[in-house]
């Protein structure tokens, strides 16, 4: 079996065209402070709850507004304490951890509820992916609304 060539994208008397980005937020035009939608928010979020997702599968997956979420909140909600505690030391995040699974939910709901109603600002967040799937955390979002 003989090898072809690979093909060319573009026709041999072509050259690539410069696009125009005055249109782009700053960050694409080339702008390292990135501009307003990219800078890293200022001081502490306002109270409430933060549905914060957690990387499935390769922890490094997680996204800048995670870690932002995480560094930030007075309480972490989460499924299993040793799991985000993982996670969390991975990145250098020191957070004060509460655990909110199925067999605890009754109990600590009230609590988280009560904490977000005197000012603090909550991430609820589960061993992997999004919460609200397939733990307690509907019914702490519907109550919290």
């Amino acid at each position: 079996m003989t090898r072809q060539p690979p093909r060319q994208r573009f026709a041999p008397d072509t050259e690539p065209v410069e696009a125009d980005r005055s249109a782009l937020p700053r960050a694409a035009q080339g702008d390292p402070s990135g501009g307003d939608w990219a800078s890293k928010p200022a001081g502490p979020p306002p109270p409430g709850l933060y549905l914060t997702a957690t990387p499935i599968g390769n922890a490094r997956d997680i996204t800048l507004r995670a870690l932002d979420i995480l560094t930030a909140v007075d309480i972490i909600a989460c499924e299993d304490t040793r799991v985000t505690g993982k996670l969390l030391r991975l990145y250098g995040i020191s957070g004060s951890l509460v655990s909110y699974h199925d067999h605890n939910a009754d109990t600590m709901r009230p609590a988280i509820l009560d904490r977000i109603a005197e000012g603090r600002s909550v991430a609820l967040v589960c061993d992997a992916g999004t919460p609200l799937i397939s733990d307690p955390g509907y019914r702490l979002l519907s109550l919290a609304h």
